[in-house]
């Protein structure tokens, strides 16, 4: 990993556990992307070893492809997150709050290893999606205030739901991130997002969660 990354992630956690978590996700990765080669359900010894001898075939082009990702995302993360702790506290407290917890979904410790596989690729587009919200922020807060006031209510439920201690499923991920690409649509059009959003489809994914 780029000396530059280590740093972004330092008031974060330790090296040596981000390089872990790392080798974990590259780990995991990789397995589902052979299981996905193979022609058969792992159910017996011999499609185990199968499998093993195919992730170890290509851990190491995995590691490396997640460790450019890093290289990319987490530098990103650590000007963003400078910024966001300066003058914006003061001057712009709401879009302060809305931004330290969107930087807290994104980035915390362990986070690598409960990814979803493909998730981690996303991670710098959305981090250039605050860095051009905080860009736009300081020339015309009102219109900020206004995108804000479109993601708010789904942004609180969200953050709601996991408090009372909803459970983390399958359907609660795909409305976080979700979330996320709405974010792009509204800070950061030109951007674009991985999938067509819109407050429709976001009611949708929220009614999938049951909550």
């Amino acid at each position: 990993l780029a000396r530059e990354t280590l740093l972004a992630w330092s008031p974060v956690g330790s090296a040596t556990q981000l390089v872990e978590d790392l080798f974990l996700r590259s780990l995991v990765d990789t397995a589902d992307e052979a299981k996905g080669m193979l022609l058969h359900t792992v159910r017996s010894a011999e499609a185990f070893e199968s499998l093993a001898v195919t992730v170890r075939s290509r851990i190491g082009r995995t590691f490396l492809a997640r460790a450019a990702e890093l290289n990319e995302s987490l530098p990103l993360y650590g000007r963003v997150n400078k910024t966001i702790r300066g003058p914006i506290r003061k001057k712009w407290p709401q879009a302060f709050d809305d931004l330290a917890t969107l930087m807290e979904d994104l980035v915390y410790p362990g986070f690598l290893v409960e990814l979803e596989s493909g998730r981690l690729g996303h991670f710098a587009r959305y981090l250039r999606a605050v860095e051009e919200r905080l860009a736009q922020l300081q020339l015309n807060p009102s219109r900020d205030l206004q995108r804000q006031h479109e993601i708010e209510p789904w942004w609180r439920r969200y953050q709601e739901a996991l408090a009372a201690g909803q459970e983390y499923d399958e359907a609660m991920d795909a409305y976080r991130w979700l979330l996320h690409e709405f974010r792009v649509s509204l800070f950061a059009q030109p951007l674009g997002t991985a999938v067509k959003v819109s407050p429709k489809r976001l009611a949708e994914a929220w009614r999938a969660t049951g909550c």
